[in-house]
């Protein structure tokens, strides 16, 4: 690779160079995704074909999400030779499929997370119950313990000036402790977060705030998330894991895996289509890589869909050339300000980092989200923000939202989702006496000593981790 931080040394200064540069490492850069993009998608795929034989995928889920997978991969097959010249109508056409995949992707990432989240309470319980376990008080009394947790939270204080760190870990404790909050007094707390933090933002912060919650928190709204739910449910998601036995939650876990471990393998064929779909029908793609390169993969999803055995045998994709394009993309970030001072904006640079990153864009829209809204809420502050009628009809409009979601689910699966929500927004105590309150108003909820002993074990793991880095 090129010493490109030499180069930008010694082009300072003269912003003709600069701009030739950012043209070449810009180039570069969208060549690279596609190959990488086609490279990741195609061995994903196989491995899916490999692991999910077509009579066996048919079988396992529903026919509202096996047909538009089948139909993105015939998409695929048919228009792959073509692409280089393929027609508008083909291209319109993969418009509607490539929705109806992602709506389909987003009620499985719902369901992952649940599933995530059904087998961490799983697990929880399994060494609650276990009476052989290692679990043993770590401190004489409640008082002590929290009294080392505010302690843990004044000495970041005394360190942080901005406050970031403190909140970071506010929200890093909050999350190992059970939700202290009723639903009432959650969308209470909701709605004095949002009052505070949408202040004094535009409308339009304001609208993309809202968009970005109802995505993250809106998973009832998905009708494919919804049958997964159901389907959850047969395995276990509206049992509350403290009233079953240690032999039901063993077996349990082991079913939640099974299904989980599913749900990600769909997971890979959707990315994969929706990928390849998205390079099929850019003509930019045509100019970048040789798609001819590809081709066998027309003649792989035949075998696959009509069962036959799938002859090709894929090598894993190029871990180097991944390696380069990451360094590029930590040039074009660690620089930006010497590419922004040579007179390219910042829109621009940040469209070809974000373009730079589309091989990993479906397995990290959940991280974007979150990504965008901790920027909203920290930077989307306006001189004429807007009025207060129109912030409070939309505060009004995303808790409804949030108590249709959260009265949904089972009191114990509810206080899950309440403690993501909560995790996700702004910290929304004004004082380390209102934090200290919620505290002890969480470890009340726990029902024995030992669901005790096990929250002071993850808290005392995270305060020694945290202190350690100091």
């Amino acid at each position: 690779m090129k010493n490109y931080k030499q180069i930008i040394k010694d082009s300072r200064g003269n912003k003709e160079q600069m701009h030739r540069f950012f043209e070449e490492i810009s180039a570069e850069i969208t060549s690279n995704n596609y190959i990488l993009t086609m490279d990741y998608s195609v061995n994903n795929m196989y491995n899916f074909f490999k692991a999910f034989r077509f009579n066996r995928f048919i079988k396992s889920f529903p026919s509202e999400f096996t047909l538009p997978v089948i139909e993105g991969l015939r998409f695929i097959e048919v228009n792959l030779p073509e692409c280089i010249n393929l027609s508008e109508e083909n291209i319109k056409a993969f418009v509607p499929l490539k929705e109806n995949l992602l709506q389909i992707l987003e009620g499985v990432l719902y369901a992952i997370d649940d599933l995530n989240i059904l087998l961490s309470l799983y697990e929880q319980e399994l060494v609650v119950k276990d009476v052989t376990s290692d679990l043993r008080p770590l401190y004489d009394s409640d008082h002590q313990f929290i009294d080392d947790m505010m302690g843990y939270l004044y000495a970041a204080i005394e360190k942080d000036e901005n406050g970031t760190t403190v909140n970071k870990n506010i929200k890093s404790l909050i999350l190992l402790l059970p939700m202290g909050f009723v639903k009432n007094e959650f969308l209470s707390y909701v709605e004095r977060v949002l009052n505070e933090a949408l202040s004094n933002m535009s409308p339009s912060g304001i609208k993309a705030v809202c968009q970005n919650l109802a995505s993250l928190t809106n998973h009832t709204s998905n009708p494919y998330y919804l049958k997964l739910y159901e389907i959850a449910k047969e395995y276990g998601l509206d049992k509350r894991p403290g009233g079953l036995s240690y032999e039901e939650i063993v077996s349990g876990m082991h079913f939640i895996s099974f299904f989980s471990n599913a749900l990600n393998l769909f997971k890979s064929i959707l990315t994969s289509i929706l990928s390849i779909g998205d390079i099929i029908t850019d003509s930019l793609a045509a100019n970048c890589i040789d798609m001819n390169n590809y081709l066998y993969l027309s003649s792989m999803i035949d075998d696959y869909i009509n069962g036959r055995r799938i002859a090709v045998k894929l090598s894993p994709p190029d871990r180097s050339m991944m390696k380069d394009h990451l360094k590029l993309l930590s040039t074009l970030t660690q620089y930006g300000n010497e590419f922004i001072s040579s007179g390219i904006d910042t829109l621009t640079l940040s469209q070809v980092i974000y373009k730079g990153m589309g091989f990993a864009f479906y397995d990290t829209k959940e991280d974007n989200l979150l990504s965008e809204l901790f920027n909203l809420f920290e930077h989307d502050m306006d001189e004429n923000p807007a009025e207060e009628e129109f912030i409070d009809d939309n505060i009004k409009d995303i808790v409804k939202m949030i108590d249709d979601e959260i009265s949904h689910f089972p009191a114990f699966f509810r206080k899950e989702r309440m403690k993501y929500i909560m995790n996700i927004l702004p910290v929304g105590f004004n004082s380390m006496d209102e934090l200290h309150e919620y505290i002890h108003m969480s470890l009340d909820t726990l029902s024995n000593e030992r669901s005790l002993y096990y929250v002071e074990t993850l808290v005392a793991s995270l305060i020694s981790k945290n202190e350690g880095h100091d």
